[in-house]
């Protein structure tokens, strides 16, 4: 080794014969040492977004009651106005077997945004200061690619599947339309900056040294490229643009994957349909608890196909 870097692997003989001088020598006593992993699929940034937020795993809330607690526990530190967010909670494992409601959810804040992110990151459920905020009512239809969870009797219940996502971005915020799901909320650049920070922790710490960043929006691409310049960019990170930005990749000419060692876009990211846990993915012939439940795909065979 030079520095902190790996420069030569073989024999003993080898590495004396290629540095020229040795100035240590470690014994690793039978371990080994082995290239940093790659993971080719994951989500960093939403990944430390998930665990700053609070923390809704069934393993720490195993009821919908103790999913209000944990979460007003939560408000109660936060400055006025500041959104609650919560990640992780999977409603077939809560004792009540149902996703949370707006009015559940009202009961740990009715002037600020709560926001609670199902396990598998295609939607969740809001309560009703933000649907009045987004303006989500009973006549909002489902967009293509997502959906709208109602009561019986019409109002909104809450639950936004997917595209459905958009509507909380804000009007400055990501878009994506019926191309993905949309967890791309809006937050101060320092925020950002400290999200990846805490996925880089975790990954590295875990031995993982180069990355796919399976959905690339405008959010994960400044947040990236601040990162690369600043220096806090410590992982190798392939980004794949969601299809959404498919158009504008070709006019820049983003078609062959441009940038460097550290950071490169690499390719763009298609979704078929949506996710088991939400029940947005596509299953013609119904769902097995209910076959009136199909899912839905994010585009026809055809607009798929062009794309």
């Amino acid at each position: 080794m030079r520095g902190d870097r790996i420069v030569h692997v073989g024999t003993t003989e080898d590495a004396r014969a290629a540095l020229g001088r040795v100035d240590e020598e470690l014994s690793l006593d039978g371990g080994l040492v082995h290239p940093g992993f790659i993971d080719a699929h994951c989500h960093p940034v939403m990944y430390g977004q998930a665990l700053a937020w609070v923390d809704l795993r069934p393993e720490r809330v195993p009821d919908i009651e103790t999913l209000v607690e944990v979460l007003r526990e939560a408000e109660r530190d936060l400055p006025a106005g500041v959104p609650v967010r919560g990640f992780g909670y999977e409603h077939r494992r809560l004792t009540e077997q149902r996703h949370p409601t707006c009015h559940d959810l009202d009961r740990v804040a009715e002037d600020r945004e709560v926001y609670v992110m199902n396990a598998s990151g295609h939607g969740g459920v809001v309560n009703s200061h933000t649907l009045r905020t987004c303006g989500i009512t009973a006549g909002t239809p489902s967009p293509e690619g997502g959906s709208i969870g109602h009561f019986d009797g019409g109002e909104p219940d809450g639950q936004l599947w997917d595209a459905a996502g958009d509507l909380l971005t804000g009007p400055a915020g990501v878009k994506i339309g019926n191309h993905l799901p949309n967890f791309h909320l809006s937050e101060p650049e320092a925020i950002m900056a400290d999200h990846l920070l805490r996925a880089q922790e975790v990954f590295l710490a875990a031995g993982v040294t180069t990355i796919g960043d399976a959905q690339v929006s405008r959010r994960e691409m400044e947040t990236y490229l601040r990162a690369a310049d600043d220096g806090s960019l410590r992982m190798r990170v392939s980004a794949y643009l969601t299809s959404a930005l498919l158009d504008t990749a070709l006019e820049l000419g983003a078609v062959r994957g441009f940038g460097d060692d550290r950071f490169r876009i690499q390719g763009v990211k298609f979704y078929a349909d949506g996710t088991l846990g939400g029940w947005t993915a596509y299953f013609p012939e119904g769902y097995a608890a209910d076959c009136c439940h199909h899912g839905q795909l994010y585009h026809s065979v055809e607009e798929y196909a062009d794309i």
